[in-house]
């Protein structure tokens, strides 16, 4: 069974949405966002949207508080958790 391509309208939509969502949960949007279709799979990547305090605790090596923060834990830093982009995300073409 084909799946059906989807338009560059929905894929705007969609990528708005994200956006809205990440807002609306994390009290800031993304500055920048591009959404991937690759085969079955949709990838939306975010870009900014970080609090000063986010950006400062980066700045000092704080990345695991940063991930931890993001991900909905309490503020206690431990490793690991988030994952990084696919090498089959790198691969896709970027949908605009």
């Amino acid at each position: 069974m084909a799946n059906p391509i989807l338009t560059g309208g929905q894929l705007a939509a969609i990528t708005r949405e994200m956006v809205r969502i990440k807002s609306q949960h994390y009290g800031r949007g993304a500055a920048e966002a591009k959404i991937y279709l690759c085969d079955n799979f949709l990838f939306c990547v975010l870009k900014g949207g970080m609090t000063p305090v986010e950006r400062n605790l980066l700045e000092h090596g704080d990345a695991a508080l940063v991930r931890h923060r993001l991900q909905g834990h309490p503020a206690r830093a431990e490793s690991g958790g988030m994952s990084s982009p696919t090498s089959t995300a790198a691969r896709c073409r970027p949908d605009r």
